[in-house]
Parts: structure tokens; sequence; C-alpha cells
């Protein structure tokens, strides 16, 4: 119950209510004062701070970004100390490390057989980085360097190797065959304009999967996928042998129809040898056909192939 006699205040806007908290504060110790205001405005402030130094993080890197005097990936590598190996080809490539930076990226994995989304993010990464133009050599396993030789990542080693450059390297060239990529797009060119219709009239032809979904039933394959999800029972050992065996068929070019060599083999490299970074895989050099460093990439592949430089220390283990 309200007493006799009271009226309500007439509220007199927001600018009175900020005078009145003054005059509270007004005769109150300094101790007081700080108090008074954490109360009220300790959430205002640890966002203005936060933005502080996170403005200040990323104006500094704007600042001190530099532009890359090469940029290399060495795919599914292991117990390579990426930072060793960047010092190192900066010093044996001259490189001014002051005003530019040498990137080697060596943990990076992708693999056709797992299919996680780690692999998904992995080669959209390298997309990008073909697209922007800033990744100059990609070095990977048989198996992927084929897939992206296939797709022409690779550009033609002759365009930035002289005849005696490659003559150093012969039988040691990894070569597409050119024909063969261009059937293999004409065909999917092909797939792609026939219509989804025929594909999904045979899937129900007998209505046997249409049952085995009203059924909540799942197919063999599907049950195998279920289960089975990121091929955790690959046997890795056959994958090499294939995989190694197909690389072999890319060292002759006296059997394609026009041969192009877009890499080098590289598992006789002091750098393979004294890292034993790829184990049982075969790994190949390309240089990524949109690498405005070319000539710095064909440093990186007679450094690769130095038997002076001290590679069995630039390994790590985590």
């Amino acid at each position: 119950m309200f007493k006799k006699g009271w009226q309500p205040e007439n509220y007199k806007g927001v600018h009175d209510e900020i005078k009145q908290q003054h005059m509270k504060a007004k005769d109150m110790t300094f101790k007081g004062r700080m108090e008074y205001f954490w109360y009220y405005y300790k959430v205002h402030t640890l966002v203005a701070v936060l933005l502080l130094i996170f403005g200040g993080m990323l104006i500094r890197n704007i600042i001190t970004a530099k532009d890359y005097a090469f940029y290399g990936v060495m795919l599914n590598a292991s117990l390579i100390d990426s930072e060793a190996v960047e010092a190192s080809f900066g010093e044996y490539a001259q490189l001014d490390l002051n005003e530019y930076d040498c990137m080697i990226d060596a943990q990076s994995q992708l693999s056709y057989h797992s299919q996680s989304s780690y692999d998904y993010a992995t080669y959209q990464k390298l997309i990008a980085q073909l697209q922007t133009h800033e990744l100059d050599v990609l070095i990977a396993d048989g198996e992927v360097f084929h897939n992206f030789a296939a797709n022409e990542m690779f550009t033609d080693l002759r365009e930035f190797m002289s005849a005696q450059e490659l003559e150093k390297h012969e039988g040691r060239i990894y070569y597409i065959d050119m024909e063969e990529v261009r059937a293999a797009q004409e065909a999917a060119e092909n797939i792609l304009d026939e219509p989804a219709a025929e594909e999904a009239s045979e899937s129900t032809a007998d209505g046997s999967r249409e049952d085995t979904a009203a059924a909540g039933e799942l197919s063999p394959q599907e049950a195998e996928a279920a289960v089975n999800p990121f091929g955790q029972n690959i046997d890795y050992d056959e994958i090499y042998r294939a995989a190694a065996e197909e690389a072999e068929t890319h060292r002759h070019p006296e059997e394609m129809k026009d041969p192009v060599p877009v890499g080098v083999f590289l598992e006789e490299s002091p750098f393979m040898k004294k890292t034993g970074s790829y184990g049982k895989m075969v790994p190949v050099f390309g240089l990524v056909i949109t690498s405005e460093r070319a000539d710095t990439a064909v440093k990186y592949l007679d450094y690769l192939w130095d038997d002076t430089i001290a590679f069995d220390q630039m390994t790590s283990v985590y």
C-alpha cells in the first residue's frame, strides 16, 4: 500500500538520471569511486580493452606482414622441421629474409582414402593458393601428384629449365601424357551432359532400393560406409605399392603420345634419403603453373639435390 499523500515523481529523462548518478559519486572516496565504476562499467571496460588489444594486433600484423620470396608445400611429409628448412634454403638461395618471408609447409596432409574434413580443407587451401599465385612448388606422393598433374596444376619444366638442367635429372623426370589428359577431360564433360534420369531409373528399376529405404535398412555398401566412414582398415602397404607402380609409368615418355615433363622424382635425392620424410611413398617435385617466382623454385629443386647440406639435422620428432 502506498502512503497517504504519496505522489509519483515525474520522469525527467536520461540526462537527469546521469546527473543523479554523478551526484552520488561526488562525495565518494577514490576507492569508492573505483568500486562504483567497476560495478557499473566492468563489462564495457573489458570489451573496450579486448577490442584495443585485438585491433592493435591486427594493425601490427598488417604493418609487419612480408611478401613471400618463396612458398613451397611438402604434402604428406613427416618429421620435417619447417623452420630449419626455411632458414637453410633462404641462405642457399640468398633470399632477403629481412624483407621477405620464405615459407615451407611440411605439415599439411591430404589423402584420397580417408576423405576427412581435414583433407577437404587442405585441398581447398591449395586451390586458393594456386588461384592467388601464392604457391610456387608442390611436393607430394605419386598418387596425389598424379591427380594434380592430370588437372594441369604444374607447368612444363621446359619453360623454366634449360636442356642442360633437365639432362641432370635424366631418368628422374615425371611426364604426363597430355593426350590422355585431354581425353579424360572430354569424357568428363560428356558425362556431365548426360541426363541424370537414366541413373535414377536404373537404381529404382526393381524397387529393391526403395524397399530397403522404406524398411529403414542399409544396403551392403551403405552399411560398410557407416561402419568404416574414414577407411580405418585401409591397407596402406598395398596403396603404396600400387601408387609406386603407377608412378613408374610416368618415367617413360616414349610410351606416351604427347609427353610433357611436369615433375622430378625425388626418392633418390639427398633430402629424402637423409630425412626419410616420405617413407614408402614416391615423392615428386612440381613447379606450380601460377608461380611468379619460378627461378627460385628451380633453385629449390637444386637445393634438394645438394649432397653437401646437412638435411639430417632438419628433422623433428613430435
